[in-house]
């Protein structure tokens, strides 16, 4: 057996008794991204640009805005278009607001989908990890830690920490 072969054997029969879900097993409708670059919805005219930040090395997140000068989102973990041209994202505790945001692209409005839950006093704004993994018809799938210090970030993409919302943001369970 080839050794890259045998690796992705062991790889994958660790990631099952271990309970890792890795967003490439998943089965999804639509995948999170975080690369860097400048992109275009499918759907509709709403281009987004994707930075590190000079200031600390975390992604910048660059929306369109009713003034023209583009909205900044800092710390974005992932990230990804909706069907309608919208941007489904997903933003850390380090420097940002951490949550599950939607952003409509026709009306420049933000609205948070999923809301940090732990306050503390070093992350007044919330302590609680999310990345966001994709879509399954039409509930969004993202890995979710309660707390970023107690938490390994290159740990928790497990089924344990897996959970779902919906568009609307009226649900936050384990996933499905």
């Amino acid at each position: 057996m080839h050794r890259s072969a045998l690796f992705c054997a062991l790889a994958l029969l660790l990631s099952w008794s271990c309970g890792y879900v890795l967003a490439a097993d998943l089965q999804l409708d639509k995948r999170a991204d975080n690369a860097l670059g400048s992109f275009s919805a499918p759907v509709g005219p709403c281009k987004i640009q994707v930075d590190i930040s000079p200031r600390g090395g975390f992604r910048v997140l660059s929306l369109p805005s009713k003034l023209g000068k583009p909205r900044r989102v800092s710390d974005v973990v992932s990230y990804m278009f909706t069907d309608d041209g919208g941007v489904v994202y997903s933003v850390s505790p380090i420097y940002g607001v951490p949550g599950i945001y939607l952003f409509d692209c026709s009306s420049r409005a933000v609205r948070r989908l999923v809301a940090a839950k732990n306050r503390d006093p070093a992350y007044p704004k919330g302590a609680d990890y999310f990345e966001l993994v994709g879509t399954r018809g039409t509930r969004v799938l993202f890995y979710y830690a309660p707390d970023i210090d107690s938490v390994d970030v290159n740990k928790v993409r497990t089924s344990q920490n897996l959970y779902e919302t919906d568009l609307q943001g009226r649900t936050f369970r384990k996933a499905q």
